[in-house]
């Protein structure tokens, strides 16, 4: 049943789904029901070959952006590095100090994950969903890359919120250190990738 005071346009290709209300009364600009609006916005129904040549359309777009992500990505990898202090930054950790290549572990490669520091007894609600997604990190070190979630949050309070998530993600604390503003993540967040390099440790893109 169509909506009160709703009326049907002319049909194209079986499409009954495209209303017109009229208006209330002069002068008050054409106004719609709940249902109309709901219904007048979904897409037309067409025939099967014109639905087949506009999904082809649609391909050839999205096989275009794909390929200008892909170079965009490649560009990413090669961008220069930049040589990161590991005497400069001492960390805490629940197992003692830390500097930065003892995060490594021994792999190529380190990600690390900047998570906002909102203060005493606040946390960051994308932070704190992004990190419940941060799984299956032995697959990660079969890649050859380590994991460390670092905040400017004192190491208390990181350890009783991890506590209270339960989770799993290795953490250390910056606080008192300008790891994260020398990183670009001051009052933020973001995840950077670091590799192991003859000098020391050298950051290379962010996302």
């Amino acid at each position: 049943m169509l909506p009160e005071k709703a009326q049907r346009l002319p049909e194209r290709d079986g499409d009954y789904r495209r209303y017109r209300a009229e208006p209330r009364a002069p002068g008050i600009g054409r106004t719609y029901s709940k249902e109309a609006a709901v219904v007048a916005s979904m897409p037309a129904i067409v025939s099967a070959e014109e639905w087949e040549k506009e999904r082809d359309a649609l391909l050839v777009a999205e096989k275009e952006a794909t390929r200008r992500v892909d170079a965009i990505a490649a560009q990413r990898r090669r961008l220069p590095m930049v040589r990161f202090d590991n005497d400069k930054y001492l960390f805490a950790t629940t197992d003692g100090p830390k500097r930065l290549l003892d995060f490594f572990a021994g792999r190529e490669q380190l990600a690390v994950y900047q998570f906002m520091d909102n203060g005493p007894d606040h946390f960051c609600p994308g932070c704190t969903h992004f990190t419940n997604n941060v799984t299956d990190l032995d697959t990660l070190g079969d890649a050859g890359v380590t994991w460390i979630t670092v905040s400017n949050m004192p190491l208390a309070q990181m350890d009783s919120y991890w506590t209270s998530r339960g989770w799993a993600v290795p953490y250390a604390s910056s606080h008192d250190t300008t790891f994260a503003a020398d990183c670009g993540g001051t009052g933020g967040f973001m995840l950077n990738r670091r590799r192991r390099a003859p000098a020391g440790p050298a950051r290379s893109h962010p996302t």
